[in-house]
């Protein structure tokens, strides 16, 4: 079972601590720069729910951090732990970047096949490296976008509570 965990609402920690058997789980923490303050709580949090159910020996075992080859709090803290540590590329941004190991690493757990998504992804690309953006749909969806902001003042808003409770609110 994968599960993604992209709040700090404390209501859906209890339930997922309560509900995850640790002893047979493995936590993926990513964060581009290391410091966004949300995964490093995360991390505090179930690396020590880790030490209280499975052996301190083995708790390095569980973690895995992705970041940048930098320091940071969260290189610190899983250099504390000694867990296993991925580069996350500096040239790739953070919430952007689905084929890294970032979105790869996860796709790879659920037993995905990595060579199909990032043929399939090059093969929407390839259109544009031929000919350019004229029949490419989301630059077409991009420009519409801009279109509308320009000359109609629409703009997106995002709304996102920090209680997973009031995600349809959102």
């Amino acid at each position: 079972r994968l599960q993604f965990i992209d709040n700090v609402d404390p209501h859906t920690f209890d339930l997922l601590i309560a509900g995850t058997d640790w002893t047979r789980t493995g936590v993926v923490a990513i964060s581009k720069s290391g410091s966004t303050a949300e995964t490093i709580a995360q991390f505090a949090v179930l690396s020590q729910t880790l030490r209280e159910h499975v052996a301190e020996d083995s708790v390095a075992d569980h973690l895995t951090v992705i970041t940048e080859p930098k320091p940071s709090p969260l290189t610190s803290m899983a250099d504390k732990i000694g867990c296993r540590m991925l580069k996350h590329d500096p040239d790739s941004g953070g919430r952007y970047s689905a084929l890294s190991v970032t979105g790869l690493l996860p796709a790879a757990i659920a037993g995905l096949d990595i060579a199909a998504i990032r043929d399939g992804a090059a093969s929407v690309f390839q259109p544009v490296f031929d000919g350019g953006l004229s029949d490419f749909a989301p630059a077409e969806g991009a420009a519409v976008s801009v279109g509308l902001e320009r000359t109609k003042g629409a703009t997106t808003t995002v709304f996102m509570p920090y209680c997973d409770r009031l995600a349809d609110f959102g």
